[in-house]
């Protein structure tokens, strides 16, 4: 499989890591144990620029960007290296324009977790807004990120 390494100094939580990539190699890797498309492992033949890699390209036919932790020097001048999928990177050009919905949830009769009473909470068991932008507040800052709350229960 095809593999472009990288060397990458963004924040994990960024979106558009575009600007915090630099090319180190493109290079044939070798899957090692069973593949898996989330978190793939490959070896490589050793070369010493290569150990600095931290993040990577998987080309066709999967399309994705990967995190990679640090090596593993292996016997017979291999080294390997496992990886995460970068899910806001790999799908950014798909959800960059994208309208989004904010959907604000809290119990009644619950602590508030809210510091203020900018947004109060109707008591009802949801509130949901839909916010259009006039332009995509995930282009352009270098710190773009998906805000997501989960939490609450009985």
């Amino acid at each position: 499989m095809l593999i472009t390494l990288y060397s990458c100094n963004a924040d994990r939580k960024q979106c558009d890591k575009t600007n915090f990539l630099t090319a180190i190699a493109t290079v044939n890797a070798t899957p090692t144990k069973a593949f898996n498309v989330f978190s793939p492992s490959f070896s490589l033949d050793y070369n010493e620029n290569w150990v600095n890699a931290n993040y990577c390209y998987i080309h066709a036919p999967l399309n994705k960007y990967y995190f990679l932790s640090p090596p593993n020097l292996e016997i017979g001048k291999k080294i390997e290296f496992a990886g995460s999928e970068d899910v806001l990177f790999t799908w950014y050009n798909y959800y960059k324009d994208k309208e989004a919905i904010i959907l604000r949830s809290e119990s009644i009769g619950k602590p508030s977790f809210i510091p203020d009473n900018s947004l109060p909470v109707n008591p009802v068991a949801f509130e949901m807004e839909s916010i259009k932008f006039s332009s995509s507040p995930f282009i352009g800052s270098g710190r773009s990120y998906i805000l997501t709350t989960l939490g609450g229960g009985n």
